[in-house]
């Protein structure tokens, strides 16, 4: 028995059995926006391809090999020394991934590690085109000597990016003493803890320069401190963090955040660990904003 009359015993209608049409079959360039999206591997993206095919969703010469190899077109922009990865022709590859041209007051350098890898990235300003990586290495650690690699490989000084990096990576920039490796010591002119300081002074004397051997500068600065910035989201969880942390831990405010975040765990609340989509549904919350001032 065939399986439209199969079909049609089990209730079925002539419409279950109807084949995609041309028009509505994914090109090569759909299948790799899906596959981007997915995130997938390249085993994964041919197995994806390869299941579609099955099912007559692929246009005709869509290949399902294509992304065994789907990097060759790029590698010839990017050079590996020292278990460094770094872009070698950033204008050319822009342009070879679809950008018309490409200007440098554009682009903000994003510089970050974790425990397993040093990653450099290049973020368009408005996210209108997504992040470019430019420079990856696992064996690299956040130190003044590794930064200083990575700027030059990537030839930062021809292009000049203005650099978003976290308070740490701040002081490898300008050359500054690490001190406590989780909060670098950035503001002191002297090589002191000052304990006795803490949270008491509030107003520090601006830098005049920055010389090795004077200010608490133990190497040359490797970029201008014009072209640093903060990570919004930084700001605002360090905000955020101190604001909660102040408050009384047994108040309504505290009451009212745990209420309107129920997911956010009491630990965290009283320790001012949120996320960035946390802040957003607080700071859009009239009624907090309104009475965050009023509620201890």
């Amino acid at each position: 028995m065939s399986a439209i009359a199969q079909g049609k015993e089990s209730g079925g209608s002539d419409s279950d059995f109807q084949t995609t049409s041309h028009s509505e079959r994914f090109d090569q360039n759909e299948l790799s926006d899906l596959i981007r999206d997915l995130n997938l591997s390249k085993d994964s993206s041919e197995l994806l391809a390869s299941r579609l095919t099955e099912k007559n969703v692929l246009q005709p010469g869509t290949k399902i090999t294509f992304y065994r190899r789907r990097e060759k077109d790029l590698l010839p922009f990017f050079t590996k020394e020292n278990n460094l990865v770094s872009c070698n022709d950033i204008g050319n590859l822009l342009k070879k991934i679809g950008l018309s041209e490409y200007n440098p007051s554009e682009w903000l350098l994003f510089i970050d590690s974790s425990k397993h890898s040093l990653k450099c990235v290049l973020l368009n300003n408005g996210n209108k085109y997504g992040s470019i990586p430019i420079g990856h290495s696992t064996t690299m650690k956040e130190e003044y000597k590794a930064i200083c690699l990575v700027l030059e490989k990537i030839n930062y000084q021809e292009h000049q990016w203005v650099i978003c990096v976290d308070l740490k990576m701040v002081n490898f920039l300008l050359g500054q003493q690490s001190g406590y490796r989780k909060y670098p010591c950035f503001l002191c002119l002297w090589e002191s803890r000052a304990k006795h300081e803490h949270w008491a002074r509030k107003d520090w004397p601006p830098r005049e320069y920055m010389v090795v051997g004077g200010q608490n500068v133990v190497n040359e600065p490797l970029v201008a401190r014009d072209r640093i910035i903060l990570p919004p989201l930084h700001i605002k969880l360090g905000l955020m963090k101190q604001f909660v942390k102040a408050l009384n831990k047994d108040g309504l405010c505290t009451e009212y955040i745990a209420h309107k975040l129920p997911g956010l765990t009491m630990e965290k609340l009283k320790a001012g660990i949120f996320d960035g989509a946390q802040i957003r549904q607080l700071i859009n919350d009239p009624h907090f904003i309104k009475s965050m001032n009023k509620i201890k």
